[in-house]
């Protein structure tokens, strides 16, 4: 996934420019989009089954290497 965000950034900048307060906000929003996809999944785990916890799991993983990558000396 982080791959993934480095290429759209890169193709979004070949074409205009962004802000760098735009661009700290945006890497923000993908936390935030994160934690409301995870809550979204475990709520729906009865219905959904046990392959929603799994990617729970997964998604926290993700969380953890996005804030190590992106914000190791900025938070506080």
């Amino acid at each position: 996934m982080t791959r993934m965000w480095d290429v759209f950034i890169e193709g979004y900048r070949a074409v205009r420019p962004i802000a760098l307060y735009d661009f700290e906000a945006a890497q923000c929003f993908v936390i935030v989009r994160h934690f409301w996809l995870m809550g979204e999944y475990a709520s729906r785990s009865q219905e959904w089954g046990s392959n929603a916890v799994s990617w729970v799991a997964r998604d926290a993983t993700f969380l953890k290497i996005w804030e190590t990558d992106r914000f190791a000396d900025r938070l506080f």
